[in-house]
């Protein structure tokens, strides 16, 4: 049976991978579109599993709407030409025994490689450009796995010592395949008429693999070590509504209730482990649930009490925009060496429940309930390229990325803190 990955009208998605009995790699992009022209050529390149030899002579057909159909065998570069010009609209495109859309991208689009369940495993291409590197070597330990090992010199556990822990796991690319997938988010100042397009990750940060992985809240003087050594950028509060607005599958926080009980255990590795397992599912979400064991007298699990809508997304990831489950770290115009800010954690009505300014919290702190997403450098402003930065920073172009004003350059990373600094615990804040 053919495999598809479901891709919506507007998506502007790049490449993909199928498995049938081998795999290869689909990347496409238009030329001739400038993002307000509705037309664009579709030019599909095949390539092997690891992004590098093409697949001459493969045959091929797209079919669609507007009356599109045209068949033959790719290139001997892999390449794949339709004769005319075609609308923006998604199109299927059969090779090797599989249907998959193929939809066309604005000219100079920031490229996206998406994998379907079962495909090629392997990291993306290299020209991505950005994102979590090859996984190191083999045998790498799972999320549960990793976080069970950490302990500090007295037996338990260290917040500080964790973060060390998980930033290196992380710059040796020990992440499910869901953290290497990005989707296009569509922006707009409204106001001074600019449009972006910009590549954010489906879903948080986790560490380990599809078998067994947790998604691990970072601090944001870590996560923009993260962005640093992955090559990325922190979000915005706008970047992180409009995410949670075009997501494919959006869900509720589910609260732990840590406050009722003055603990603080919201940041121990118990804790962490135990709000992703209600996200992946591990515990069903209705009333008389109980918890386990460890959460008697330190938490409200309150399952379905707390809170209207799906928090729950098991896996297998469906490899597709996800949001709504994690307050998430992003930058904001503030003094950034004092507060860490945060936004999201939304609810069944779309309000967030978690503001973005104002936090008590320092940049050294994160708890079971945060979530790091990263996204692209680069972004297509009214069809030019531009760095994150430099929007952020520009008086006619901000408003794509910001709705709090132009960002201060003060404001556009958290500081350059090196964990076990001596200074470095009056980072935590209150």
């Amino acid at each position: 049976m053919a495999e598809t990955l479901t891709v919506k009208k507007d998506t502007l998605a790049q490449g993909v991978q199928v498995k049938t009995g081998a795999s290869y790699e689909i990347a496409f992009v238009a030329a001739g579109a400038d993002g307000k022209d509705p037309v664009g050529e579709l030019n599909v390149v095949v390539r092997d599993h690891d992004g590098h030899d093409p697949v001459a002579g493969a045959p091929f057909k797209i079919t669609g709407p507007h009356g599109v159909s045209e068949s033959g065998k790719t290139g001997k570069d892999g390449d794949i030409h339709l004769t005319k010009p075609v609308p923006i609209d998604t199109y299927t495109l059969h090779l090797m025994d599989t249907d998959f859309p193929v939809v066309p991208r604005p000219k100079g689009g920031q490229p996206l490689f998406v994998r379907i369940p079962g495909a090629n495993s392997g990291p993306p291409p290299a020209r991505l450009g950005f994102g979590p590197p090859p996984r190191a070597k083999e045998g790498m330990p799972g999320g549960r796995e990793f976080l069970k090992s950490l302990k500090d010199q007295s037996g338990s556990f260290s917040p500080e010592q964790r973060e060390i822990a998980i930033l290196e796991q992380l710059k040796q690319g020990n992440v499910p395949e869901f953290c290497r997938h990005f989707a296009s988010l569509t922006l707009h100042d409204k106001v001074k008429n600019v449009t972006g397009t910009l590549e954010v990750m489906i879903d948080y940060i986790a560490i380990g693999n599809d078998d067994d992985y947790v998604r691990v809240p970072l601090s944001g003087l870590t996560m923009q070590k993260v962005a640093d050594a992955w090559g990325c950028a922190i979000p915005t509060r706008k970047v992180v509504q409009e995410a949670y607005e075009q997501a494919t599958n959006k869900l509720v926080a589910h609260n732990l209730g840590f406050w009722q009980h003055g603990s603080m255990w919201q940041a121990s590795n118990w804790a962490i482990m135990l709000h992703d397992d209600i996200i992946q599912g591990k515990y069903v979400c209705e009333r008389g649930t109980k918890g386990p064991p460890e959460a008697a007298g330190r938490v409200e699990m309150a399952f379905e009490l707390n809170h209207k809508g799906k928090c729950q997304l098991p896996p297998p990831h469906p490899l597709t925009l996800s949001s709504g489950h994690r307050k998430e770290v992003i930058i904001h115009p503030d003094d950034l060496s004092v507060h860490l800010a945060f936004y999201g954690w939304f609810q069944a009505d779309g309000k967030a429940i978690q503001g973005a300014g104002g936090c008590k919290h320092g940049p050294a702190f994160a708890d079971c309930s945060h979530g790091n997403r990263l996204c692209a450098p680069t972004l297509l402003v009214n069809g030019k390229t531009m760095s994150y930065a430099d929007v952020l920073q520009d008086k006619d172009q901000f408003g794509v990325l910001s709705d709090a004003g132009v960002f201060p350059k003060h404001s556009l990373r958290y500081p350059d803190i090196e964990m076990g600094h001596d200074g470095y615990h009056k980072y935590l804040g209150g």
